[in-house]
C-alpha cells in the first residue's frame, strides 16, 4: 500500500479495537488536529479477528491487537506492509519497538507497538515484610499451596520458559516445551486460581493469594497493599500493537493515527488510562503529575533486555496448538475456586 506525502486526509477512520483501549478525549483530540473522525469497531473476542478482517468482513483502516496475535494476521496477508517514511515517531521509540520481532517479517515491519507490559512478580506485602521474593521460584513454592494465581494464558508458557532460562522462550522446541510442560504440572497443585487480571486483584487484596504473576497496573492504586517487581531471572512481556488493515479504505488518515499515537502526550494519555508503558519514553516525562508506574520510569536498556517481548508462539517444531495444548493440561485442576 502506497501513501502519498502532503496528501489531504479522506476525513474517516475506521479502527478495531479492544473496548476501551483509546479513551474518547484522545479519539476527539486526534479529530481535531487531523481532520478525521473515527469510528471506532469493538473487539471483544481476539479470536474472531481473522473472520472480522477477512473478504467477509468490513474493510478496517487500523486494527490494535497484542503482539503474539499479530504474526496469524500478517501471514494471512490480512494486515499490510508500513511504510517506514511515513513513520517519523517511530525514531523515537525505544529501540526493542523501532523494528520488534512480533511484527517485522523478512526485514518489513507491520506493526507500531503503542504500550508494552512486562509481566511482574505481585505479592502481598503482608506476607513478606522483609521484602519481594527475588526469584521466580516463589510461584513454584509447595509451602504456598493454594496461596498462588496465575494468568489464565499461554503466555504462562513463556513465562515458565524464561524461568528455565531458555534464552527465547516464545521458540520453544519440542525438548524445551516439554520440560516446561512438566514444570507446569508440578505448579499445578499449588494454584488456587487461574484467573483474569480483576481476580487476581481480588484474591491479593483479600490475602487469599500471597504471590502472583500479571501486568504491573494491578498493583496501581494499593501499592501499600501489593508490590510488583521483576525477578532476577528477568520476565516476558507484549506490546499493543496497531496494524494497517490490507483493505484499508482511509490510508491517509490511518498513517495520521500511527503517528499520533506515538507523540508523547498521546503516550502519556494512554499510559495513565492503561497502566501500561508507553513505548515513547517521552510519554513517562511530558505531563506534570507523574503519569508512569516505577517499572516503567526506570524502562531504559538494560531494563528492557531482561524483558522477552511475545511473539508468536512456537518454532517449525512446535506451534500454536502445541503451546495451547500444553497449557490446556497444565491448568487441568486447581485447588480451589477461589
Amino acid at each position: 500500500m502506497t501513501v502519498s506525502a502532503g496528501v489531504e486526509p479522506e476525513g474517516t477512520l475506521d479502527l478495531l479495537a479492544p473496548p476501551g483501549a483509546f479513551p474518547h478525549d484522545l479519539l476527539e483530540r486526534f479529530t481535531r488536529t487531523n481532520g478525521c473522525l473515527v469510528s471506532v469497531h469493538e473487539l471483544a473476542d481476539p479470536n474472531r479477528l481473522s473472520g472480522l478482517l477477512g473478504p467477509k468482513g468490513r474493510p478496517v483502516d487500523v486494527v490494535a491487537v497484542r503482539s503474539d496475535q499479530a504474526r496469524e494476521l500478517i501471514d494471512d496477508g490480512l494486515v499490510a506492509a508500513l511504510d517506514r517514511r511515513r513513520l517519523s515517531m517511530l525514531n523515537q521509540l525505544a529501540r526493542p519497538f523501532r523494528r520488534p520481532d512480533a511484527t517485522t517479517v523478512d526485514g518489513t515491519v507491520y506493526g507500531v507497538p503503542y504500550l508494552w507490559t512486562a509481566q511482574a512478580l505481585l505479592t502481598a506485602r503482608g506476607a513478606f515484610p522483609e521484602g519481594a521474593p527475588a526469584s521466580w521460584r516463589v510461584l513454584y513454592d509447595a509451602t504456598l499451596r493454594g496461596q498462588l494465581a496465575i494468568p489464565d494464558s499461554t503466555l504462562q508458557v513463556a513465562a515458565a520458559a524464561r524461568f528455565l532460562g531458555y534464552a527465547s522462550p516464545f521458540s520453544l522446541n519440542q525438548t524445551q516445551l516439554a520440560a516446561v510442560g512438566r514444570l507446569l504440572r508440578v505448579q499445578r497443585p499449588l494454584v488456587r486460581l487461574y484467573g483474569n487480571v480483576p481476580t487476581l486483584l481480588a484474591l491479593l487484596r483479600s490475602g487469599a493469594v500471597v504471590a502472583a504473576a500479571g501486568p504491573p497496573s494491578v498493583a496501581r492504586g494499593v501499592a501499600s497493599q501489593i508490590e510488583a517487581t521483576v525477578p532476577q531471572e528477568g520476565t516476558i512481556g507484549w506490546t499493543d500493537t496497531l496494524l494497517l488493515g490490507v483493505r484499508a479504505k482511509h490510508p491517509h488518515c490511518a498513517y495520521r493515527f500511527l503517528q499520533f499515537v506515538l507523540l508523547p502526550r498521546s503516550q502519556a494519555r494512554l499510559a495513565a488510562e492503561s497502566g501500561a508503558g508507553p513505548t515513547n519514553p517521552l510519554g513517562c516525562r511530558v505531563a506534570v503529575k507523574q503519569v508512569c508506574q516505577a517499572l516503567y520510569r526506570g524502562a531504559d536498556a538494560a531494563m528492557l533486555q531482561r524483558v522477552s517481548f511475545a511473539g508468536p508462539p512456537g518454532t517449525a517444531a512446535t506451534g500454536r496448538g502445541d503451546w495451547a495444548d500444553v497449557w490446556s493440561a497444565s491448568r487441568a485442576t486447581t485447588t480451589g475456586s477461589g
